[in-house]
């Protein structure tokens, strides 16, 4: 696929959402690795895992200027 971008001169403008959403996608599958049941207090960390990720999107654009 990158090369598919690149050979066709095409430009990539999602590094902050592809960056966000790598990061939890890593987070999840630490909690998820971990472990073989989940307790329900690691319901509020997982929920708020799809705001961070908004958050951290924003952050990347806004504060960092990555596109």
């Amino acid at each position: 696929f990158l090369a598919l971008v690149y050979f066709r001169g095409l430009t990539w403008d999602f590094s902050a959402e592809v960056t966000a959403t790598v990061v939890t996608v890593l987070g999840m599958s630490a909690v998820a690795g971990s472990r073989t049941t989940f307790p329900t207090a690691l319901a509020p960390p997982v929920v708020a895992a799809y705001p961070a990720a908004i958050a951290g999107i924003i952050a990347l654009e806004q504060v960092l200027g990555w596109n």
